[in-house]
This record gives C-alpha cells, sequence and structure tokens, in this order.
C-alpha cells in the first residue's frame, strides 16, 4: 500500500512540516469516542467529566454546533478563563517559563524544620552529561527574590546525569539551602470514573442472553465448546534457553530510585529501608541494635519489672524468660561477660522487654537478597538491611507468597552460589525434601552500580543533587512485517493498526509518502493524522478509503 499526503496552510499554500500518521483497518474502527490531538488541546482539557463524541463539535461550524458546544461548556463547567483574570481584578503571574525547550527549573529555599523561605542571590552551578553522547553541558543562574532559578538546554534523548551545588553569589560559600526542582510537581493519580470504564455507547449482553448463546440458543455466537477446527493455530515457536517461570502476580514491585527522587525533588530527606516499607503500607519488625540494646538495658528509666524467671539456656544462643507477654533475645548481640551478668543475675532484678532478633514485614520473617549486577552482599552496612538508605537502592521486589530456603534459591541465584560455598548448609537449604525452618518473605533489594551511590558526606546535604535527566524519548520503530514476494497467502496476519509512524516529514513542496504491507483480510482503511504548526495551531486528518 502506498499513500501519499499533500500539507497545506489556511491560504492553500505547501507547509512544510512533520506530522504522525496511523492506518488502522476501519472495520474494528468507529467509537463514538472520536477523540484526537484537536478534541484534547481545545475541548476535552478544559472541561470537567467524561465527553460523548467530542469531534463531533468541531465537525461543523454552523449554528446547531456552536449551539451544542456552548450548552457542552455551561454544563460541563468550561476552565481555560478566569473572568477575575479577564476583567483586571487580578494581576496574573507567571509561575514558570514557557518551554521552547528541553528546561530545568526549580527553586532555593531554606533548610529549615519549622519553615521553608525562598533564598535569593544564591548561586546554582549546574553539569548536564547526557548519556547518548560526550559533551557535557555547564551552566550557572543567581536566584531571584523569589529563589528561582531556571536553564535552558540543548536537546538530548533517553536520560542524561545532572550534578548540581550551591554557593552564595557574594562570597562563595556553600549556603544552608536545599534544592526544590519543578519536576516534582507532578498530577495527582486518580480512579477512572465509571464512564470513562463503561460509557454510555458500550453495549453489553445481559447474563441471559450470553447463557442462552453458550448453551446453543436462537444466537449461537458462545458456544459452549470450542471447536478446535472453528479455531486459530497459532504458530510454534522455539525458544533457546531455559527461563523459570515467574509469576508476576506474586510479588509488588517499587522503583525506589523514582520515589526517591521526588522526595528529594521537593526537599525532603530520603529515609531507609524500613521507613520507605512503612511509608508503603507496610507493617515493620526490626532487631534492636546491640549499642542502644545494652545502654536500654542498663538505664534505670525504661526498665518494667516481672517476678518469675523459671528458665534460660545457658549456651549464649538465646534465653528465655517466662512471663507470656516476653519473647526470648539472642544473645548473639552481646559480648560473653555481658551475657554471663545478665543470666546470673537475681531473677527478681528489672529487665528490658525486647522482640526477637528479627527482620519482619506483616508479621512474616524476610530474607533480604542484597545485590547489584555483580553480586550478593551480607557484610558490612549491608549485614542489617533494613538500615539500607534508599539512596542506593534502585529497587525492590517483595513477594508476597511465603516460601522457604530452597525455594529462594531459585529467584536468588546469588544467594544460592552464596550457599554452595558452605557444604555444610547446602545440604539443609538446597533440598527439596522436608520443611527447614520457617518459611519466609523474600525481599529483593536491588542496588544501584557503586559510581552511582552518594557519598556519606554529601547524603545529608539538599544543597547538592546528583541525579539523572530525562530528555526526549526515543522513538521506536513500529512492527510492521513486510512481504516482498507477492500478497500475503492464508490467514496469518490479524493486525488491526497497519501503519504508525510518529515523525512522517512533508517536503518543500508539502508532500510525504508511505508505504507498508496490508494483513491478511482488511479491505477498508482508517487513516489517522495529527500534527502542530510552528505557530501552535493543531491540524488533523480523519479518512477512510
Amino acid at each position: 500500500m502506498r499513500l501519499t499526503f499533500q500539507l497545506k496552510d489556511k491560504n492553500g499554500k505547501p507547509l512544510h512540516d512533520r506530522f504522525c500518521v496511523s492506518v488502522r483497518d476501519a472495520s474494528d474502527y468507529g467509537t463514538q469516542y472520536a477523540d484526537n490531538l484537536l478534541t484534547d488541546f481545545l475541548l476535552t482539557s478544559d472541561l470537567k467529566g467524561f465527553i460523548q463524541n467530542p469531534s463531533y463539535y468541531f465537525e461543523s461550524a454552523d449554528k446547531q454546533h456552536l449551539k451544542d458546544l456552548d450548552l457542552l461548556c455551561m454544563v460541563q463547567g468550561w476552565e481555560r478563563y478566569d473572568w477575575e483574570y479577564m476583567t483586571d481584578n487580578k494581576v496574573f503571574t507567571e509561575k514558570r517559563r514557557m518551554e521552547t525547550s528541553l528546561s530545568l527549573n526549580g527553586m532555593i529555599m531554606t533548610n529549615r524544620i519549622t519553615r521553608d523561605r525562598a533564598m535569593d542571590d544564591v548561586k546554582v552551578y549546574v553539569a548536564i552529561s547526557p548519556r547518548d553522547g560526550e559533551t557535557v553541558e555547564y551552566g550557572q543562574f543567581v536566584t531571584d527574590k523569589n529563589g528561582y532559578f531556571g536553564f535552558d538546554m540543548n536537546d538530548f534523548y533517553g536520560k542524561a546525569d545532572l550534578t548540581m551545588r550551591l554557593t552564595k553569589a557574594r562570597n562563595q560559600n556553600e549556603p544552608e539551602a536545599k534544592i526544590r526542582l519543578d519536576r516534582a510537581m507532578l498530577p495527582e493519580a486518580r480512579a477512572f470514573s465509571r464512564q470513562e470504564l463503561q460509557p454510555g455507547w458500550s453495549v453489553k449482553s445481559p447474563i441471559a442472553d450470553a447463557q442462552d448463546k453458550a448453551q446453543g440458543g436462537t444466537l449461537k455466537d458462545y458456544p459452549a465448546i470450542i471447536n478446535e477446527s472453528e479455531g486459530l493455530v497459532l504458530p510454534t515457536i522455539r525458544i533457546d534457553g531455559n527461563r523459570k517461570y515467574v509469576d508476576y502476580f506474586t510479588f509488588k514491585s517499587f522503583d525506589v530510585e523514582k520515589d526517591v527522587d521526588k522526595e528529594l525533588d521537593l526537599g525532603n530527606h530520603s529515609t531507609n529501608l524500613s521507613g520507605y516499607l512503612i511509608d508503603k503500607g507496610y507493617s515493620v519488625q526490626t532487631p534492636i541494635d546491640l549499642s542502644a540494646a545494652l545502654d536500654y538495658l542498663y538505664s534505670d528509666e525504661y526498665l518494667f519489672n516481672y517476678t518469675n524467671y523459671l528458665d534460660y539456656r545457658y549456651d549464649y544462643e538465646h534465653y528465655s524468660h517466662i512471663d507470656e507477654n516476653l519473647t526470648y533475645m539472642s544473645t548473639y548481640y552481646f559480648n560473653k561477660s555481658k551475657s554471663e551478668s545478665i543470666l546470673n543475675s537475681d531473677p527478681n532484678k528489672n529487665y528490658i522487654y525486647v522482640e526477637d532478633n528479627n527482620f519482619r514485614i506483616n508479621g512474616n520473617l524476610v530474607l533480604c537478597y542484597v545485590h547489584d549486577d555483580r553480586g550478593f552482599y551480607t557484610s558490612g552496612k549491608y549485614s542489617k538491611p533494613w538500615k539500607i538508605d534508599t539512596q542506593d537502592i534502585e529497587s525492590i521486589l517483595v513477594f508476597d507468597d511465603l516460601k522457604n530456603k530452597s525455594e529462594i534459591g531459585d529467584y536468588a541465584p546469588d544467594y544460592l552460589n552464596y550457599l554452595n560455598q558452605y557444604s555444610a548448609v547446602q545440604n539443609v537449604f538446597t533440598s527439596r525434601t522436608g520443611n527447614f525452618g520457617d518459611r519466609m518473605v523474600l525481599m529483593d533489594i536491588k542496588l544501584k552500580a557503586v559510581h552511582r551511590m552518594t557519598d556519606n558526606p554529601d547524603r545529608f546535604n539538599l544543597g547538592r543533587r546528583v541525579t539523572t535527566m530525562q530528555g526526549f524519548s526515543n522513538s521506536h520503530e513500529f512492527y510492521s512485517p513486510e512481504y516482498p514476494n507477492g500478497a500475503v497467502t492464508g490467514d496469518v496476519d490479524y493486525r488491526r493498526t497497519l501503519y504508525w509512524n510518529p515523525n512522517v516529514i512533508a517536503d518543500e513542496n508539502g508532500k510525504a509518502e508511505i508505504e507498508f504491507y496490508n494483513n491478511s483480510y482488511s479491505r477498508k482503511f482508517n487513516v489517522s493524522g495529527a500534527g502542530i504548526t510552528a505557530s501552535g495551531m493543531p491540524y488533523i486528518l480523519d479518512k477512510e478509503f
């Protein structure tokens, strides 16, 4: 198939521009909700609620269409203009610059808990390094009385590394300030309305009709048993390589890096893993820190009394309080001398209430699989994963189904390799038979690459940022099979969208041409096109042939 387009302006002169085009099979097209670039810009974005068939109001400028448009705007609340500004009762103040290119905007605020205040006369330095090239762009801006700063950037695709720091404009000292970026001002998520999910033009068969069809009634569109001879046989494909099946409904995925960037963009500090999980709605229990527990144990302020002491284990693994409200505490956290002094103390003395020494969420034990692209980590700061700063974490997977350690190895290969280094535990943890210990929640914690982690001195300095900027998205080629040997034979191609190109360019004469191959059955097509002129005027095409 070959289609030719001719672009002209309102005066009939050729228009050199770029636009997007889609070609669809017309047999499954034509719902009453026909929204497009024109209706979205000029109508639906400024009205409340669901609009049925918005393209109707742009079909004609006759008296009836204008009357209907006027009624629609009154009933559903036209929101674009404020009469107080139009009558000069209010003065419009521009809060953000007009975007003529990729831009970085924000404010510098005082770094105080009690009250934020805009800081003027602060010099903002930025360095932007796109990952798709070798260039680095530098800039500086001195904030105005509102603490505002803004940069225009050269175009780039994908992501860029962004580094920011602040100094006072007069003496070049680093101020106690925080950076707030405008990219955090995102629209709130909302639920779809009932009209959007089930618009009035949607026709649904009553249950009785569906049952009648399934039972071989007068309408036989829904057979009770599907006959293979009437179905479609999908082609056989071969997958080279083994891949374990993962049920994606059994875990929750969290983009920690994105969530942390939002908090830092607002001028807030990040939290550790425990705080992050609490914010996500989990009930979190963490072990008590050694030094804090000992200080607490030997203090006089937070001790409480119990009178029964019936049993303890003198094996330096755990000891037991008998009060039914108390649980054991592992003496692994204490050195031998202090363990002996605790265990041999007078049982009538006061003792601290201590929970069991485990990391739990929602009451379940947690095994943390802390890793990056290089390996699995268990030592140092990663020995207490609930304390990991979320600035160092890229993503988290929380598996909802409880698993034993033999099953966890399937989902955490580096953890399994770690176990295999110790033959004493290999047979226990990797065996497929028997019940070896408690079933637990697997938490897959993927760390950032080492060079992307924040140094400790800068971690709590909100006046410095090392983050990323999103540029233009790279366009992807639409799936469009070719049949160079002639028309496709047989019912093998069931594409509904035959062609899609977001970047069709018309030449100096306003002409553009596209080529694509048809599917197995389409005989009628719908062509949709949309573009915006340099002056901001949208134009559309909606035609069947």
